[in-house]
């Protein structure tokens, strides 16, 4: 059986490349889509239906936190969005996280300038953590989620 050079994202140090003979390798000690899907689901009971109906559509699940943020807003509860934000600022810290992580927080959540548009949303954009806050910010400078 031919080996093959397998790759598993790591944020902080790059891509470290591990030798394996099965197809079907998984970097289990990665904090990926499955992970985050079921943290998700159970941080948020009151978007359990959704969650579970796309489990581990990372970029989908994202939209779902993103739609639930923006109600909030418009509800002008602040509390919500940054609960979800915090959930956010975890699953970014984690050491074991996947790179796509981050890229959906950037392209599939809410964009910062969404933010700006309500005082709720102007609370929540300078209250959520900074490591949420970056990636938004970083996203705008690049030109908003196209």
């Amino acid at each position: 059986m031919q080996q093959r050079a397998r790759r598993s994202a790591q944020p902080l140090d790059g891509m470290s490349t591990r030798i394996t003979s099965d197809p079907n390798w998984v970097v289990a000690d990665s904090y990926g889509n499955a992970q985050f899907s079921a943290d998700a689901i159970s941080r948020f009971p009151s978007l359990k239906a959704d969650l579970e109906e796309d489990a581990e559509l990372l970029h989908v699940q994202m939209g779902t936190l993103a739609g639930a943020v923006r109600v909030a807003l418009e509800r002008g509860d602040t509390q919500h969005p940054l609960e979800i934000c915090a959930f956010l600022d975890e699953a970014l810290r984690n050491p074991r996280a996947i790179s796509e992580i981050e890229n959906a927080v950037a392209i599939s959540f809410v964009e910062a300038k969404e933010f700006r548009v309500s005082k709720a949303g102007q609370e929540v954009l300078v209250g959520m953590p900074a490591s949420v806050r970056d990636v938004l910010l970083a996203q705008e400078a690049r030109g908003g989620a196209q």
